[in-house]
């Protein structure tokens, strides 16, 4: 049984840090989910059309759709055809300093790390104000 994407992300974070083959064939393996999501669209519709209106009855009732469901994604999304994937995606390296968004002003959504880089900078563009100030009193 496949884990939730929060289960997925706590043991990524848990894990510590991957080498890059991991991180790659984990970002192609999502875009191959969702394409393959995509593509079996007719037995997904069919499935949800199943479960709506049911809560302690789905698994009974909707078995055989939910398992046809399962069979498109299978077809889509085998590990032979994720690893010929592999071999044609072209990864591009990522500039070093990419991950720190220009303009950062603070918004509750920023990284841990943009926020330092932004105090950082806050508290350099303050020092050389500090300074200029004290100069113009002495």
């Amino acid at each position: 049984m496949e884990k939730s994407n929060k289960g997925d992300a706590r043991e990524q974070r848990l894990s510590g840090p991957q080498r890059m083959e991991h991180r790659e064939r984990e970002h192609v393996r999502k875009i191959m989910l969702v394409e393959a999501r995509d593509k079996c669209h007719e037995t997904r519709d069919a499935y949800v059309a199943c479960a709506k209106g049911r809560t302690l009855s789905l698994p009974f009732m909707c078995r055989s759709v939910f398992k046809d469901f399962n069979e498109c994604l299978k077809q889509y999304s085998s590990e032979e055809l994720l690893d010929k994937r592999l071999a044609e995606y072209d990864f591009k390296p990522v500039p070093i300093d990419a991950s720190i968004r220009e303009g950062f002003k603070g918004d509750i959504f920023g990284t841990a790390k943009e926020r330092g880089e932004q105090y950082r900078r806050e508290a350099e563009a303050q020092a050389l104000k500090d300074a200029a100030r004290q100069r113009g009193t002495a």
